[in-house]
């Protein structure tokens, strides 16, 4: 299943309703869980500590020069 590598790229409509049953099926859930079991398996990640962070930062298409970047924002992006 999938998207063929030089077949047609599907419409916006068609990945619209793609990700919509895809949000609401529990497939994301399920990858997510054997994600974590895999890593923890691995050695990867400790289950004691566990963090979440979705701060917004803001990224540029091209470098900035160290002059032009936001010092005084702790969210700046370095």
């Amino acid at each position: 299943m999938g998207f063929g590598f030089y077949g047609k790229v599907p419409g916006e409509a068609t990945l619209s309703r793609y990700f919509n049953k895809l949000a609401e099926s529990d497939s994301l859930e399920l990858i997510f869980q054997n994600l974590i079991e895999k890593a923890y398996k691995l050695d990867i990640i400790d289950p004691e500590n566990i963090a979440i962070d979705a701060s917004k930062l803001n990224c540029y298409e091209r470098a900035k020069p160290k002059t032009k970047i936001d010092k005084d924002n702790p969210n700046t992006p370095d």
